[in-house]
């Protein structure tokens, strides 16, 4: 909407819509985009102190949701919040915000008030991260990261050759190996 006024005060009122110097312009600012780099998807962890990523420069805020697939939680962001119901949004989902400089900005959780929380052993979790512009114009679709903490050693044993055996020539060495596997997708 504009209007005029010249030096002489004679002013042309604001337009009604409809009128030919009545226009609307709706502006949506570019997209926000934003990327995980740890945890990796589909990878094994004894020990994650930090979740991190990139974000674009029209990032302007960042949800952060951690669940714990085993429960269908999600961290509340401190010890004493803990995991909580995924489906309260209000603590269910972090937020945080880009930090670096323009061309060059990254994330990283958990900010300054918040704690990683204590990974329970032999679970897995996913890590959803969405993207917000300006204009609350949310990422779709969020990037994720499934992944599983296992904390505890693989278990071996040799079966061949026999312990204690005398051997005239080279055995072919055979055994097993138990580890946990992915799970609870």
């Amino acid at each position: 909407i504009s209007s005029a006024t010249d030096r002489a005060d004679n002013t042309l009122p604001l337009p009604a819509q409809g009128m030919g110097s009545w226009k609307r312009l709706l502006y949506t600012p570019p997209a926000a985009d934003t990327q995980i780099d740890a945890p990796v998807d589909a990878r094994h962890y004894n020990f994650l102190s930090q979740l991190l990523g990139t974000a674009n420069d029209e990032t302007a805020k960042i949800q952060v949701k951690v669940e714990r697939k085993d429960l269908g939680t999600c961290w509340g962001g401190t010890a004493t919040l803990d995991w909580v119901n995924c489906g309260n949004v209000s603590t269910g989902t972090r937020i945080i915000y880009p930090t670096g400089v323009p061309g060059n900005r990254s994330w990283t959780y958990p900010p300054l008030g918040e704690t990683i929380p204590d990974w329970i052993n032999n679970t897995t979790y996913t890590l959803t991260i969405t993207g917000l512009n300006a204009a609350s114009v949310i990422e779709a679709p969020a990037p994720t990261a499934q992944f599983f903490v296992d904390m505890s050693s693989p278990i071996s044993n040799i079966t061949v050759p026999a312990a204690g055996a005398f051997l005239k020539t080279p055995p072919k060495l055979g055994g097993t190996i138990v580890d946990t596997p992915l799970v609870g997708g």
